[in-house]
């Protein structure tokens, strides 16, 4: 039996958002993500956004698949990346993306549990208003910056 090869489907811009959003969707069902394409000289760029949820770094697990450029600041340019991405209905694409801008947002709530956490690890009430300013001598660093890197890996400071 003899198969015949064709070639992947280009995706537009707006088809390679649908394509992440649904990916996204998939690994994280429980996480709403905005996905949205750039205009004008960033029509080529896609914005994801979501609040709490999973590590800026397991998202970008997943996005870093749907580009198809990347800069390169020595040249000042873009170098192209030759991916390929399972499309629903449409077998194996080419996504067109030059670059994906991923912010992860986090609740009052979300910086609630993190500061407590903080806190609970270096054995200490949590400051009073505005702590982002304040120092914590035991770890050597601001308490903004702890409760930063609790969200980041709620491992880092489990006992």
């Amino acid at each position: 039996m003899t198969g015949t090869l064709s070639a992947p489907v280009q995706l537009s811009t707006k088809e390679t958002a649908a394509a992440l959003r649904q990916a996204l969707k998939i690994a994280f069902p429980a996480v709403k993500f905005s996905v949205r394409k750039g205009t004008g000289t960033a029509s080529a760029w896609i914005d994801v956004s979501y609040t709490d949820g999973p590590s800026e770094d397991r998202v970008r697990e997943i996005t870093a698949g749907f580009q198809s450029q990347q800069f390169d600041g020595s040249i000042d340019g873009y170098n192209a990346v030759r991916t390929l991405v399972e499309v629903a209905g449409k077998g194996w694409c080419r996504p067109c993306c030059s670059g994906i801008i991923t912010v992860r947002h986090l609740s009052d709530r979300f910086r609630q549990r993190a500061a407590e956490q903080v806190a609970a690890f270096y054995g200490i009430d949590i400051p009073a208003a505005e702590w982002h300013n304040a120092y914590i001598p035991q770890a050597g660093t601001w308490f903004g910056s702890l409760v930063h890197q609790a969200a980041h890996d709620r491992t880092r400071f489990a006992r």
